[in-house]
């Protein structure tokens, strides 16, 4: 008997399609490889583009030929980022468990046998039975619609990390696009101070300046080219994290067109992505009440057995119901209420929060385009005449190394000032831009 009820089991398990366990170890070597490999103009990384530009209220084109600009950069971050794949693989995982859910559950099988001691013609008793359970209580298809709304909400991450990551680069992006422009800056401040420079000492050598007045230009060419040098190196740095984001190699052959004109691209805050997640995380809340209500119901449970007792066969159908009157799952439910409640404070909140975030970010705006056309319209025209005047005077036979000293160091903080309201406003820009959600609309969901 008990060699019987193991076939069945193993047949129960064949028919019902049991599935077999692998192993798929890491393969760090393997990993290198297609990291190292990832072709920013490949075959795949173009149809993304296409795709990403149908469903795009701006016009996004995509030629990586001569290096990637920011919305060139944008796809490949969408298409390689190391975060949004798992993100993407997490969803995937909590899809695929929604399609299986509310399933019905297996049927039990119990035997048992004994032998009466008593000396009979028939000492074997034997019984078997199977029982189902039959949801009547509808708990399945609440499961079911559950699991879906788990699913949407990771979705919803997925599209809410998209944007953040977007955001990152972004910021990266005008980082990297000032550090450039700071570099020609320092380049033109230290090719002015080696003309100047040398002026002075032929002057010092001529015995008409003090060596001490042409030492000046020599510690101010010194400082500047230190200056330059670390950013110069820091430029690299940024290329590298640059290239870190987009899911790129290090050494990767990418060539990055930094710039840091920013421009508002619209929306409105409840299209948000991270008012999305919350609004997608209430809809958990609100099915797993609907879960917890229904268990107060039973399920049915049925069976048909079969005994054998001294010799006498019996074939039998048994019954079996929970009588809902003692636990009638008061804790499970007054939980859930109370989570729904706290995922609509938390949504509420968040839109508090948001509203309040994007004013400050207008506001901010303005300042900083207000301090930028003062800059640009007054101090910058202003230390340009200095340098002016004062080259004039030194061509006209009367050099004064500190004027025409002071008159450079004003020029390159005049231009530095410049470049860090440009800078500023950018930002300014990407952070109201932020708040209101993508110009692209989400992949489609997968159901």
């Amino acid at each position: 008997m008990i060699s019987r009820s193991f076939v069945v089991i193993a047949l129960a398990c064949l028919f019902a399609g049991c599935q077999s366990y692998a192993p798929k170890p890491l393969d760090d070597a393997a990993h290198a490889r297609e990291w190292a490999g990832r072709d920013v103009g490949g075959q795949s990384v173009r149809e993304f583009a296409a795709a990403l530009a149908r469903r795009d209220k701006q016009v996004r084109a995509y030629n990586p030929a001569d290096g990637l600009d920011l919305a060139e950069a944008e796809v490949v971050a969408l298409f390689f980022n190391a975060r949004l794949r798992t993100a993407r693989l997490q969803a995937g995982a909590a899809l695929a468990g929604a399609q299986n859910a509310g399933e019905w559950e297996n049927p039990e099988l119990n035997i048992s046998a004994g032998l009466i001691l008593d000396s009979i013609a028939n000492p074997w008793m034997a019984s078997a039975g199977l029982e189902f359970t039959i949801p009547i209580s509808g708990r399945k298809g609440v499961e079911k619609d559950l699991a879906f709304a788990q699913h949407r909400a990771k979705w919803r991450e997925v599209i809410a990390l998209e944007w953040q990551v977007i955001g990152e680069l972004r910021a990266l992006w005008r980082e990297r696009a000032a550090t450039s422009e700071a570099v020609a800056l320092l380049t033109e401040h230290v090719a002015a101070l080696e003309d100047v420079g040398k002026r002075a000492a032929d002057l010092a050598k001529a015995g008409e300046l003090p060596r001490t007045d042409a030492r000046v230009f020599e510690i101010e060419l010194l400082l500047s080219r230190i200056e330059l040098a670390e950013q110069q190196a820091l430029g690299r740095e940024q290329e590298i994290a640059i290239l870190g984001l987009l899911g790129l190699a290090p050494r990767a052959p990418v060539k990055l067109n930094a710039a840091l004109g920013a421009a508002l691209t619209g929306g409105a805050i409840k299209d948000a992505p991270r008012l999305n997640v919350l609004r997608a995380e209430y809809e958990v809340a609100e099915q797993n009440l609907r879960l917890e209500i229904r268990k107060q119901y039973p399920d049915l449970r049925i069976g048909p057995g079969y005994d054998i007792d001294e010799g006498q066969s019996t074939i039998s159908l048994g019954f079996g119901i929970p009588i809902p009157i003692i636990n009638l799952n008061r804790e499970g439910i007054a939980r859930a209420r109370g989570e729904r409640e706290a995922s609509r404070a938390a949504y509420e909140g968040e839109v508090e929060a948001i509203t309040v975030e994007a004013e400050i970010a207008r506001k901010r705006l303005e300042r900083v385009r207000a301090s930028r056309k003062v800059v640009e319209e007054q101090l910058a025209p202003l230390v340009d005449l200095q340098v002016k005047e004062a080259s004039d005077r030194a061509k006209a036979g009367d050099f004064d190394a500190l004027v025409m000293l002071e008159a450079l160091k004003s020029r390159r903080e005049g231009k530095e000032k410049v470049l860090q309201t440009k800078l500023e406003e950018a930002q300014a820009i990407d952070a109201l831009n932020a708040l209101m959600g993508p110009t692209f609309a989400p992949e489609e969901e997968k159901k």
